[in-house]
């Protein structure tokens, strides 16, 4: 009985902490557009006002109080699979920190909107921007890939008995949907790449290139037009793989939560 009240406990703490790690409170924002689509569309017109975001570093820190909280209420060995959880999440924080801040200044500046750059210095500033979006998305799909592998070391660390370790490790795989997480980072990969090669494009034509009253980009030669097609093309479709991966994880979120 004791042993089933902490995987149960282990499995939600994960589901909630996925959802977290998103931003996201399951039936806040079911229904919100997605930041990745706001990004493909700023690269061909002006952006829309950003949103003010769920911050889920904040929410993190407050998670691993609240761990903290339960750990307390436990014998000492039923608290050491929350104690190690409580180590990943106060790992984890401040990554997403860091890549929630640079998503943020990265919207604020208006993504690769061609109407949002008038200089070579700003564009070459645009370019920093997407770097650090691109490292602080890395950071989280490092740790999203390794998971697994740290919640371990730390049960380890702690000492947990083989036959509750397994089951608390089951617990975690399934509340930590790590293949959605995964996908949303991997699809901010490829939407960051494709922003810098938006950019690469715009450097290299120089002077070649203007905005319309609309903000949408027109150029002398044909063969960016068809470059700048394309990676419009590569960002609505990451863009659609984000959404697609962060819908599908609210909707497993909230369902694991259902009674």
């Amino acid at each position: 009985m004791v042993k089933g009240r902490v995987l149960a406990m282990v499995a939600g703490i994960m589901a909630i902490l996925a959802v977290f790690a998103l931003g996201i409170w399951v039936g806040r924002r079911t229904a919100k557009v997605s930041r990745a689509s706001e990004a493909v569309e700023a690269a061909a017109v002006p952006a829309k006002p950003v949103r003010a975001p769920v911050s889920g570093a904040n929410r993190l820190k407050e998670f691993k109080a609240t761990l903290g909280e339960a750990a307390g209420k436990l014998s000492a060995d039923e608290r050491k699979p929350l104690i190690a959880a409580q180590e990943l999440v106060a790992r984890v924080q401040p990554k997403m920190a860091e890549y929630e801040a640079s998503l943020q200044a990265l919207a604020e500046a208006r993504y690769v909107a061609p109407a949002s750059i008038k200089t070579q210095d700003e564009l070459k500033a645009r370019r920093e921007l997407v770097k650090r979006f691109n490292d602080s998305n890395e950071a989280l799909i490092q740790y999203f890939e390794n998971a697994e592998r740290d919640y371990r070391a730390a049960l380890d660390k702690l000492g947990v008995a083989d036959k509750v370790k397994e089951g608390v490790l089951a617990g975690f795989r399934r509340g930590g949907n790590f293949d959605l997480n995964l996908k949303i980072h991997e699809s901010n990969r490829q939407l960051a790449a494709s922003m810098l090669e938006m950019l690469k494009l715009l450097d290299r034509e120089w002077n070649a290139w203007r905005t319309n009253e609309r903000g949408a980009a027109i150029f002398d030669h044909e063969d960016a037009v068809k470059e700048f097609e394309t990676l419009q093309g590569e960002l609505t479709a990451a863009a659609a793989r984000h959404e697609s991966a962060e819908r599908a994880l609210i909707e497993r979120a909230a369902t694991s939560q259902q009674p």
